[in-house]
C-alpha cells in the first residue's frame, strides 16, 4: 500500500518523515518531497529536528573555516 506523503494541509506526514530518514522512498516519491522541503520552512524544520544528536555526523576539523573561505572567494569573484 502506498503511503500518504502529505497531509490535508499539504505538509509532510510523520510517516513520510520517518521513511525519508530511513531512505526507503522511491524516486517518484522522493522528488516531490524534497521539492516541498526546499520551499517549506515548517517541513524542513520538522525533518531537521527529527534527527537526534547521535544520528548526525561530525564535520571534519577545519571544515567551517574552509566553507567560509570559499564563500568569501565566491563573493569576490561575483563582484564586477
Amino acid at each position: 500500500m502506498k503511503p500518504t506523503l502529505f497531509n490535508k494541509e499539504g505538509h509532510l506526514t510523520d510517516d513520510t518523515v520517518k521513511l525519508l530518514k530511513l531512505g526507503t522512498l522511491k524516486d517518484e516519491e522522493l522528488i516531490p518531497i524534497l521539492e516541498h522541503i526546499s520551499d517549506c520552512q515548517k517541513c524542513a524544520s520538522v525533518f531537521a529536528d527529527s534527527f537526534e544528536d547521535d544520528e548526525l555526523a561530525e564535520a571534519p576539523l577545519g571544515f567551517e573555516e574552509k566553507v567560509q573561505i570559499e564563500i568569501k572567494n565566491k563573493k569576490k569573484s561575483n563582484i564586477h
